[in-house]
């Protein structure tokens, strides 16, 4: 994607600017050969078109880019908001495409980011509100996440609490979310928030190899993480709720302590060949910056892998959770009436149902956060692949392109929210987690505490072999 569009602004602009050039200098220069075969190269002109361009003045294309005149410095401000508006907040951290290394320093661009700088007066409303969406709200994401996790994190790895399996799929997602915040949302901010916050130069402290790595590395990991810790609790549940005579089987802390850690071997090896397609880069041939991003000779496998990755972290998940959660759902129902005849339930099986509950929870709030933003990302792919089978449109679809990633911002912005919101779905929804959550925070007088904890033993030891959760 980056060539093809990097090769037709160099054509268009640099060839208008070479006419231009020889209209102000009246030059009888010829275009030289070197500059011949990158027009014919990049296959936007014919061998004929070429030759007929001969009377151009040539040399390095980029040598024309500084002290130009005002029509001049707008083309290059237009052809610089343009191709830093694709490129905006990648996840694969492509964006970073700097033009100021090839004009005069004095130029001033007051529509685009230049040079790492913001301004954003001349583009759509929706990526004005996009940008400080993102700019403003994550940080609290960030910060309300570092505290929710680590609370449900102490709590599901009590005493009580960790006898019960799905407690094992919930403490390593409250760890998972964390360190997903930690080493991939708050990078991801400091990055590209900066330039809007301090009008400074991005923050390149990912722009080291080795720190590059890692940090690709672990973005990838713990997201995988998150999103497939939630999909085998799901399993877990529809098991116990729908194949009631399997979950003694099936439904265990050591089964559980297994899929946790088969789930985390699988992430940890299945990545470990991203940051071999990543480094530290040129982000413009024979410019001085450089940036984290894919490596130019695997830029195809690169994308063939994100594809991949984006579909195993949104689509494959919402049609398991979807497909189990109605099922579960559904034997839910089936049961409510023989809940009100029994009246009884053991204190286990209620923690059980609570568990359940959780989960319908936190999987339709993670559809609910993670669609929209799976659409607009399929939106913005889609009309990406249009403009670059037809660059000389670029210009025309630019005001769409540009609302659609205001709504990427938007809407990744919200994505983010799941790494935050499942602390309070907990506590919403769980009444042993709300007691548990008293007790670690020591607010429970030693009484409370060693009454529920004689009354949920009694339930145990007096409930049923093969209870319906």
């Amino acid at each position: 994607g980056f060539s093809r569009y990097k090769a037709w602004f160099e054509v268009s602009h640099a060839t208008s600017l070479l006419q231009s050039q020889k209209a102000m200098n009246d030059s009888e220069d010829t275009l030289d050969s070197a500059a011949s075969t990158f027009l014919a190269d990049v296959g936007l002109f014919s061998e004929e078109d070429v030759d007929g361009l001969e009377d151009l003045d040539g040399g390095d294309i980029f040598s024309l880019f500084s002290n130009r005149s005002l029509q001049h410095t707008q083309q290059l401000c237009a052809m610089n908001s343009i191709i830093r508006s694709i490129y905006a907040n990648s996840d694969s951290s492509s964006s970073d495409i700097d033009f100021g290394n090839y004009y005069n320093s004095n130029i001033t661009c007051n529509d685009t980011i230049v040079q790492g700088t913001a301004s954003d007066s001349n583009d759509p409303a929706i990526l004005t509100i996009g940008r400080r969406f993102y700019v403003y709200l994550t940080p609290i994401i960030i910060l309300i996440g570092l505290i929710g996790n680590s609370l449900s994190l102490k709590v599901f790895t009590s005493r009580r609490m960790r006898k019960q399996s799905s407690s094992y799929y919930l403490a390593t997602l409250s760890g998972s979310d964390l360190l997903t915040l930690l080493l991939y949302v708050l990078p991801s901010w400091l990055k590209e928030a900066s330039p809007l916050i301090t009008g400074d130069q991005r923050l390149g402290f990912i722009d080291y190899d080795g720190v590059c790595h890692l940090y690709v590395y672990f973005a990838y990991v713990f997201r995988f993480l998150s999103v497939w810790l939630i999909v085998i609790f799901t399993v877990e549940r529809y098991i116990g709720v729908c194949h009631p005579l399997r979950r003694r089987e099936m439904c265990t802390t050591s089964c559980a302590g297994k899929g946790v850690i088969s789930i985390a071997a699988c992430s940890l090896l299945v990545f470990a060949t991203k940051p071999a397609l990543s480094g530290v880069y040129e982000t413009v041939a024979g410019g001085e910056v450089h940036r984290c991003t894919s490596r130019p000779n695997f830029k195809y496998v690169s994308f063939i892998f994100d594809s991949v990755f984006a579909v195993l972290t949104t689509f494959v998940p919402f049609i398991i959770i979807l497909s189990m959660n109605s099922l579960i759902v559904r034997k839910l129902f089936l049961h409510k009436k023989r809940q009100r005849r029994d009246k009884l339930v053991s204190p286990e099986n209620r923690m059980k149902i609570e568990f359940t509950l959780i989960l319908l929870t936190i999987s339709t709030g993670f559809i609910a956060l993670s669609l929209p933003y799976f659409v607009a990302w399929c939106k913005k792919f889609n009309l990406s692949q249009y403009m670059s089978s037809r660059t000389y449109e670029m210009n025309a679809n630019m005001d769409e392109y540009k609302c659609i990633q205001g709504l990427v911002l938007i809407t990744q912005t919200i994505f983010f929210i799941n790494y935050c919101s499942n602390f309070f779905l907990y506590s919403l929804t769980g009444a042993y987690f709300r007691s548990e959550l008293k007790h670690s925070l020591g607010y429970s007088a030693w009484q409370t505490r060693r009454a529920s904890s004689l009354s949920l033993s009694r339930g145990m030891s007096k409930s049923t072999r093969h209870s319906w959760v």
